[in-house]
């Protein structure tokens, strides 16, 4: 048996190669590791995200509107969008279409979406829809299919993703009204109707010119005048009623 009191220089040296040599092969696995954690990282930084969902309407809250989104940072190839059971709508629609599905983000798919690209789709009538007389199913479970564009030393990747959206989860919500800018774009045309009645044909606009001074002082004139008529009247009566000949 050999102690480590009989050691000599060399075998100390040689131990302390050993553990330099485990040293850095851990700080090299550490390495390794932390580059793939970070590569996974930048590609799911990196990748699209397209997501489908219901929105009320920013025109009126009533309204619910279905949305596609591009929520990340890189387009997205081929998108393919599938409703199970196949969408409904109470929105009337001329005969022979199909008010809900004719859209062709949904019926063909969308071949680009640019990061942050919106697309929306007039859907639903919340006021139908929660009625108690409805027979729609509320619950949709979606299914959005698409691609990501290849770069340097990566592939092309495909993505799926599925999941349940649910179009009754604004039923019994409260809210207050909200005036936006399409509330602006209302006044204003409004306003147009208004100024565009003030015209005299093709002649520009039709204007009103006051003496304010002799208006004034004809209408006080006009006041003074009826209340001493309203005076006057009572005496009227009395001479009449006391002299009836």
């Amino acid at each position: 048996m050999i102690l480590a009191t009989d050691w000599g220089a060399t075998d100390w040296l040689a131990v302390a190669a050993v553990a330099q040599v485990v040293v850095l092969l851990f700080a090299a696995l550490y390495a390794r590791r932390q580059v793939r954690e970070a590569r996974s990282l930048r590609a799911v930084q990196t990748r699209p995200y397209v997501v489908v969902y219901f929105e009320t309407s920013r025109v009126a809250r009533h309204l619910i509107d279905l949305v596609v989104e591009n929520i990340g940072q890189t387009p997205a190839l081929n998108v393919s969008i599938s409703f199970s059971p196949r969408l409904e709508t109470t929105l009337l629609a001329p005969a022979g279409q199909d008010r809900a599905n004719d859209w062709v983000a949904l019926s063909e798919g969308i071949p680009y979406l640019a990061p942050r690209q919106r697309m929306m789709h007039l859907l639903e009538s919340a006021i139908a829809r929660y009625n108690s007389e409805s027979k729609l199913p509320r619950r949709y479970e979606v299914t959005v299919s698409y691609s990501e564009v290849a770069t340097r030393g990566r592939q092309v990747a495909d993505h799926s993703e599925r999941y349940v959206l649910d179009i009754g989860v604004w039923y019994g919500s409260h809210y207050v009204t909200e005036k936006g800018l399409h509330d602006v774009g209302d006044a204003l045309e409004d306003m147009a109707k208004t100024f565009k009645a003030w015209t005299e044909d093709l002649n520009g606009l039709r204007v009103y010119a006051v003496d304010w001074e002799k208006h004034r002082a004809e209408r006080d004139a006009w006041i003074e005048e009826r209340i001493a008529g309203q005076r006057a009247q009572p005496l009227q009566e009395d001479q009449q009623a006391e002299d009836p000949g």
